[in-house]
């Protein structure tokens, strides 16, 4: 029997996947889309001369979103049941919630048949660009910024200086020592505050 040849319904898909240290490592992985889990598993049955049955019903959960509830019968295989929903976070669960919830739920009955599997999981190429869509979607939180140093304490800090009647090399030599910086204009709101107890340290030392 001539093997099926099934490569127009496969999609590659990469994305970052965690690894046990914490770290991302970027991945490729092959999926095969509903419709071709479908022809695969329809082929299978034209060739054995079997029959299968698919059926689904729609409920909606407690927030309101679209949850589709199918089986699929086969003499081969047997029965199996899966669910996915609609949450509305594509323009395909927006645009067509029950046409996805119904075709994602089909395509995990017969992921769990084996049909379809290229191993990237039960997963179709469909729901793993979703999935990647929306993770693009989630706003990734930038490190908080340093507040620069303020006018008051510029002020201070040129107060206590005079105080002090620190050489310009002096005065360089600790800014470059303990901020790595030439110019207090060039200090953070908190390294001010050190900066500016550095100084007092030394007021005191003094007095």
């Amino acid at each position: 029997m001539e093997k099926k040849d099934y490569s127009k319904f496969i999609q590659k898909l990469t994305h970052k996947q965690r690894q046990e240290d914490g770290s991302y490592k970027t991945v490729t992985n092959e999926y095969m889309m509903v419709d071709g889990r479908v022809k695969e598993f329809t082929d299978i049955h034209k060739e054995q001369g079997k029959k299968f049955k698919f059926s689904r019903k729609f409920e909606k959960d407690q927030e309101g979103n679209l949850i589709c509830y199918a089986k699929v019968y086969s003499q081969i295989f047997g029965v199996v049941e899966a669910s996915a929903g609609a949450y509305g976070q594509t323009m395909v669960d927006k645009s067509n919630p029950y046409e996805n919830a119904e075709t994602s739920a089909y395509g995990r009955c017969l992921g769990f048949f084996g049909i379809g599997l290229l191993g990237g999981g039960i997963a179709t190429a469909e729901e793993v660009k979703d999935a990647l869509d929306r993770q693009e979607k989630v706003e990734i939180p930038q490190p908080k910024k340093e507040e620069k140093i303020t006018p008051l304490q510029s002020k201070y800090i040129h107060k206590l200086s005079e105080e002090l009647t620190l050489k310009d090399e002096d005065y360089l030599r600790i800014l470059q020592d303990n901020f790595k910086v030439t110019s207090s204009a060039d200090l953070t709101k908190s390294q001010a505050s050190k900066f500016i107890d550095i100084l007092k340290g030394y007021r005191q030392n003094a007095s």
